[in-house]
């Protein structure tokens, strides 16, 4: 990566099972990780990613990590099912009715 953006960048040690997750990430790299953990576990993750992306955001999973058939697309557009890149929708309220863009 360009030191552009490596400067910009903030890793950190993080307990997907017990510690809060932060919001406001533009983009959240999950790479090979949820193989480990089972389904209720790797719906629980994905929604919590999905509150921690800011809208538009990007979610980026590896290649092992089979949870594309559990991805809710309300909420996750794929973007690029090769490199297994998602988007957050976001959900708009207008006239009462929710809209996903």
């Amino acid at each position: 990566m360009k030191s552009e953006l490596v400067d910009h960048v903030e890793f950190k040690y993080h307990n997907l099972i017990t510690d809060r997750f932060p919001t406001g990430f533009d983009i959240i790299f999950c790479r090979n990780v949820m193989i480990y953990f089972d389904a209720t576990a790797k719906r629980r993750l994905l929604d919590q990613f999905y509150d921690s992306l800011k809208p538009g955001g990007y979610f980026i999973i590896g290649f092992y990590d089979a949870v594309t058939n559990l991805v809710d697309d309300a909420k996750l557009e794929l973007i690029d099912p090769t490199a297994r890149i998602f988007r957050k929708r976001e959900i708009v309220n207008s006239n009462d009715d929710l809209a996903v863009t």
